[in-house]
């Protein structure tokens, strides 16, 4: 019993010396702000999206005509813009810009101009387009609906002018209806086709004074039981050609030259409207 005994007594002490000594421990956690200023969410960003919620929330709010809409979607791109990339501090910076310009409470107007600039000196046969894709893409703003304001406006390499030839000197006078729509002041207008131009000439080019507003159509017409003569776009008369008379004649447009209707049968041949049936 002894021999037992002692041997149960060695295999305990055996064991005791090959199990690992377990200590609690208390881990502290780090109460530093070093993750939160690693994420990049300090200060500056938790105030840059505030004001960004609260410009999303007027946009939502049905209280604007939508050419104050275009003016907020126009200041969320340009505080995207500016936001990207920011540091903590500079977007602090643009939230208090933006808070500054939420508290005023004032929309202005804004929108484009949606019909292209043209060089009236190559009207004749085809129509000239300046501005890229055809529209003017810069954004202007207006204080008030309907109102005309002096904008800037120039095309490079080119003049704009009025009806007369009488340059703008890089102003324009325009207007703006609640649906961002912009008209620009009549005498730079000229219509082809039935839409409006902006008027322009290349710079040291003169206007042809003698350019005539056209209407694009596509038509028949017939003349009279008379020889009908021709007449240019610039009101000469063609002595050497004429229409027979009871003649049918295929026109893509008509114009007012020397106060007069007339139909375009050729490139630059004209019958006047009072030979037509």
């Amino acid at each position: 019993m002894k021999k037992i005994y002692k041997t149960i007594i060695i295999g305990l002490a055996v064991l005791t010396a090959a199990t690992p000594v377990i200590t609690a421990t208390t881990v502290k956690a780090n109460t530093n702000n070093s993750a939160i200023t690693q994420s990049g969410y300090g200060k500056g960003a938790q105030a840059f999206d505030q004001q960004e919620l609260r410009l999303s929330h007027l946009h939502a709010s049905g209280n604007f005509v939508p050419a104050q809409l275009i003016t907020l979607d126009k200041v969320q791109a340009d505080v995207s813009d500016r936001s990207f990339g920011a540091s903590d501090d500079q977007k602090l910076q643009i939230a208090n810009d933006l808070k500054a310009y939420l508290d005023k409470d004032v929309v202005d107007y804004s929108g484009t101009i949606s019909y292209p600039t043209t060089n009236v000196n190559n009207q004749l046969d085809f129509v000239e387009h300046l501005n890229t894709n055809v529209y003017n893409s810069t954004v202007y703003s207006f204080k008030k609906l309907d109102q005309p304001e002096m904008k800037s406006y120039s095309e490079k390499g080119f003049t704009i002018i009025d009806k007369d030839g009488n340059p703008n000197n890089g102003q324009l006078s325009m207007s703006i209806n609640e649906f961002g729509q912009i008209t620009v002041e009549s005498k730079y207008l000229i219509y082809i086709g039935g839409f409006p131009n902006i008027r322009a000439v290349r710079i040291g080019e003169v206007a042809k004074p003698s350019m005539n507003e056209w209407t694009a159509q596509d038509n028949t017409v017939y003349t009279k039981n008379h020889i009908s003569y021709l007449h240019t776009l610039e009101g000469k008369a063609i002595l050497d050609r004429a229409l027979g008379g009871n003649t049918a004649w295929y026109s893509d447009r008509y114009a007012t030259i020397n106060g007069e209707k007339m139909y375009r049968v050729s490139t630059n041949e004209w019958v006047r409207a009072a030979d037509i049936i």
